[in-house]
């Protein structure tokens, strides 16, 4: 899997709603560094991701899904079915 889909993988996770950092690098099956690298990635890509407080955990939340979705869906699918032949 490229580094690109499991960026745009993490913004359409946060898409469907609010997630620890625990459950992104689980989900993901990266480490804590790898996970903020690609945050700062789909940030520097114009996904609007903020730390808020959660239950006694801080959860990362994305404000601009509807904007985002579009392209994040089209592209997820590109970079799915990606092949030279």
């Amino acid at each position: 899997m490229s580094e690109l889909l499991k960026t745009l993988y993490i913004i359409r996770s946060l898409g469907a709603g609010r997630l620890t950092s625990a459950e992104l690098q689980e989900s993901m099956e990266m480490s804590r560094a790898t996970l903020n690298r690609h945050l700062a990635e789909a940030r520097h890509l114009g996904a609007r991701i903020e730390a808020v407080q959660g239950n006694r955990v801080w959860c990362y939340e994305l404000t601009n899904w509807l904007q985002c979705k579009p392209t994040v869906t089209t592209w997820i699918e590109l970079e799915e079915h990606r092949s030279v032949v």
